[in-house]
């Protein structure tokens, strides 16, 4: 094996390159996923939520509440199986993940005290609670990342790396 081969392999296998394996992050977003749906669903947000869902859904015509997560599942997996990726995971990533989210979301968790806070005088928050806080944290970032990031940049790659050849 030649040094550039052996170059290629091990970048290919770098905690950076290794996150953003579709198998690591399905694995990784699975229980914030069933947590949000199931969180939604039971607690005291659910019928708020529920219907905005179902709104949000009427546009793209469907209203089952099942295909959000399905679509989140479908689309990472269909990115598994088209890279054709092992069948492996690596928990020292899924570890690295969750440290990395841990240590970036103490810093924002300070912030949306502070704010609150400093705001709290002018404007009477809703009250949520600290459940329903993280209920919509993990459900808005899930959904975010997914729409934003994977659908749209996936979409504006598409059309002017592969349509346009830029």
């Amino acid at each position: 094996m030649s040094a550039k081969s052996r170059q290629l392999t091990q970048r290919d296998e770098s905690y950076p390159r290794e996150t953003l394996k579709p198998l690591h992050c399905l694995i990784f977003i699975l229980p914030m996923l069933v947590f949000f749906h199931w969180g939604t669903r039971y607690y005291r947000m659910g019928l708020l939520a529920e219907h905005s869902l179902r709104r949000v859904l009427s546009y793209f015509g469907g209203t089952a509440l099942y295909l959000p997560p399905l679509a989140v599942i479908s689309v990472l997996l269909g990115q598994h199986l088209i890279k054709r990726d092992r069948w492996e995971l690596r928990l020292r990533v899924l570890g690295g993940m969750a440290v990395e989210s841990v240590v970036l979301i103490v810093p924002l968790i300070a912030l949306s005290y502070i704010t609150t806070r400093a705001f709290m005088t002018a404007v009477e928050p809703e009250s949520a609670g600290h459940l329903g806080s993280i209920l919509v944290g993990v459900g808005g970032g899930i959904y975010e990342e997914f729409v934003f990031h994977l659908l749209a940049i996936g979409i504006i790659m598409l059309i002017f790396v592969d349509g346009l050849s830029l």
